[in-house]
This record gives C-alpha cells, sequence and structure tokens, in this order.
C-alpha cells in the first residue's frame, strides 16, 4: 500500500482523511467485530480531521477578509484616479466641483489604504461622512462616475465590515490550530500508523482485511494522483517558459 504524499495540500489532507473515516464506517457494518488499534486510530483521525476543519475554516475567513480589504482599496483608489482625472478638465464647472471633492478627500489621503484595518476603516466611514455634505452631493452630480464610485466604496467598506464581525466572531469562539501542523499531524496517522498497520493486517488476515486495505489504499492512490497531476502542469509550465 503507498503512503499519502507529504505534497499534498492540506486541503487534499482534509478530503482524504473525511473519505478514509467513512470507509473505515463501512467497513465495521460489514465487519462489527472489534479491532483495538483501528478502532482507536480511525477515532484519533476524525479527532484531527474536525480540527483540520476548523483550522481550514478559519483560514478561508481570514483570507476573505484579505480580498474584501483589497476591494476597497480599489474602491478608494478608484475615486482618487477619477477626481485626479477631473481635476484637469477644461471645463470651469467640472474642474471647480473636483475641488470640492478633492479638498475633501486629500483630508484623509490615498495613504489610508496602507493602514491598518481599523484605521482604514475608521478613515474611510469618515470620508464618506464628508462626502455626504450638502454642498459635497452637489458637486458630486456634476461629476460622471463619481456619485456611483463613491456608493461603490461605501459598499466595499461595509462588506469589508461584515468580514472582520465574521473574522473576530471566529477568532472568539473558535482555539483553532495551524492547518499545516495539523496537516502534518494527520500525516503521521495516515502512513505511519494505518498504512502500516494495514500492510501487515492484509497479509496475516486477508480474509478480514484485504475488503479495508483495498478501499483505503484507492483513496490514497486517488489523492496521490491528483497530486502528481498538479506537479506535471507545473514542471511543463516551466519547461514551457524555459522554451520560449
Amino acid at each position: 500500500m503507498n503512503k499519502t504524499l507529504v505534497s499534498s495540500r492540506t486541503t487534499e489532507i482534509s478530503a482524504m482523511a473525511i473519505r478514509m473515516i467513512e470507509v473505515f464506517k463501512q467497513h465495521k457494518m460489514r465487519q462489527p467485530e472489534a479491532d483495538a488499534f483501528l478502532d482507536r486510530t480511525f477515532a484519533a483521525l476524525e479527532e484531527q480531521s474536525g480540527r483540520m476543519t476548523t483550522a481550514i475554516n478559519k483560514s478561508r475567513i481570514l483570507n476573505d477578509l484579505d480580498v474584501k480589504d483589497e476591494a476597497r482599496d480599489e474602491a478608494v483608489r478608484a475615486v482618487h484616479y477619477l477626481v485626479t482625472g477631473y481635476l484637469s478638465q477644461v471645463d470651469k464647472d467640472v474642474k471647480s466641483a473636483a475641488a470640492v471633492v478633492n479638498d475633501v478627500f486629500q483630508k484623509y489621503g490615498l495613504s489610508m489604504v496602507n493602514k491598518n484595518y481599523a484605521t482604514e476603516t475608521a478613515l474611510i466611514e469618515s470620508l464618506l461622512e464628508d462626502l455626504d455634505g450638502e454642498n459635497v452631493r452637489a458637486a458630486l452630480q456634476l461629476l460622471p462616475s463619481l456619485p456611483q464610485a463613491v456608493e461603490a466604496l461605501r459598499a466595499a467598506n461595509a462588506e469589508f465590515i461584515n468580514a472582520r464581525v465574521a473574522y473576530e466572531k471566529e477568532r472568539a469562539t473558535s482555539n483553532a490550530e495551524n492547518a499545516s501542523a495539523l496537516k502534518r499531524e494527520i500525516l503521521d496517522t495516515i502512513n505511519r500508523k494505518i498504512v502500516v498497520y494495514l500492510t501487515a493486517m492484509d497479509i496475516a488476515d486477508p480474509e478480514r482485511y484485504s475488503t479495508l486495505s483495498a478501499e483505503i489504499a484507492q483513496v490514497i492512490n486517488t489523492n496521490n494522483e491528483t497530486v502528481r497531476r498538479r506537479s506535471k502542469r507545473a514542471d511543463d509550465g516551466m519547461e514551457e517558459e524555459e522554451a520560449e
């Protein structure tokens, strides 16, 4: 029986562990007699798998926060570049209106996108409040696309705030571990315990263990093939770059 490739991604290891647990549960339905080692080992694997799922979910929430932050940064830049463009217009009314909006924007500056999450949120909220001033709203109406850009910024900041709330809630309710560390832990359980044990028992008692061994081996082989295909595509890409 092959061992699981250590180059497997954390999400692949998580999915494989879940499939293995299901295979073992089906095996227990067919052969309910106890195997103390396998019962104990798969119970440990299921516990590790649950912790891995929690860690992956937390990682995804943090990644979503980063994505939302980048989206609002782009929205800030869009407002800045539109205003800057209008400042160079020949039309006096347009240029004057752009100057009104620019005076407000420059109180905060484009550098707000480089601030920490909390500071940037506060600055954007204050900017949006200032842009809601009566005189500024009138100026915005003379600048095509700028009102829509401001609303896009408002929406992007609201989405970030919602994502931040979700992240803080996850932090408060979860002591999630590092997914990479859990990947190593699960790999150790699979490769050094399950694979080694089933390989031996498939020889010692094939009538009882051959089906389970074959099914677990298939789960591992399917995962490993996925990893190899991905590695091959990466190698092919490098070869193409070198050939250019």
